[in-house]
């Protein structure tokens, strides 16, 4: 794992992660203000943090494995240390990021870690949280509602047709 500095507020956490090469990014999960994201819900609206993977130096470099891993064990601790946290995650579609996060979704060996993604318009939404510390009904009814809501889908239809399970992992 990479060595990383932290700041830590009320609000966020910022996580400041230098790779082998000194290339940058930075891991950040903030509190979403109504006027950036309204989910008109107040259960989402209050626990939700957004995630944002971000490469602050000009130096670029190859994929690095031990960044991922690092990124991925931030995370980890994020969802086990607090109770009814979702993190929000949208990336466009067919990115690295997305490729990124895919990866981690599937390899993933927490099996209290849920994770809801759907994509539309070309971009991937996701919803991570821990079922332990997190009601998981009123988690997903609050996604479901926000996606009806928003773009006028209807996500229990939508799983009710394609067949598909509700939290794939």
């Amino acid at each position: 794992m990479l060595q990383y500095t932290t700041n830590e507020s009320n609000n966020s956490s910022h996580f400041f992660i230098t790779t082998k090469k000194d290339s940058l990014h930075m891991l950040s999960f903030t509190s979403v203000e109504e006027e950036e994201i309204y989910f008109n819900n107040e259960f989402l609206q209050e626990n939700v943090l957004q995630m944002t993977i971000a490469r602050i130096s000009e130096q670029r470099e190859t994929y690095c494995t031990s960044l991922a891993l690092t990124i991925k064990g931030i995370f980890d601790n994020q969802l086990f240390k607090t109770d009814n946290l979702v993190i929000y995650l949208s990336v466009e579609s067919d990115k690295w990021k997305e490729k990124l996060i895919t990866r981690y979704i599937l390899e993933d060996s927490n099996d209290e870690f849920c994770c809801y993604s759907i994509q539309i318009d070309g971009y991937s939404f996701y919803f991570f949280f821990n079922r332990d510390k997190t009601n998981s009904v009123e988690c997903l009814s609050s996604i479901f509602k926000y996606f009806k809501t928003e773009f006028n889908i209807d996500l229990i239809k939508l799983h009710k047709e394609s067949g598909d399970g509700v939290i794939p992992k």
